[in-house]
């Protein structure tokens, strides 16, 4: 019972730093994204700039989207 009561009150400390630090795990992990690709820039006039595989037109894929209008 001792160990229930101590977690509740562990789980309600948890809650009121979050509310305090007005940061949830989303906002946290969007952060780090942020951080990790700040400066990673990928211009297309580089000469080594690749199109991803999904942003890439071909004859294919432009005949499926007039088929499907």
């Amino acid at each position: 019972m001792e160990r229930e009561k101590r977690w509740g009150e562990i789980e309600k400390l948890r809650r009121l730093e979050v509310m305090q630090n007005e940061e949830d795990n989303e906002d946290r992990a969007k952060i780090e994204e942020a951080m990790a690709t700040y400066g990673d820039y990928k211009l297309k006039v580089y000469p080594d700039y690749t199109v991803p595989e999904n942003q890439r037109i071909n004859f294919q894929k432009k005949r499926q989207q007039m088929v499907l209008l």
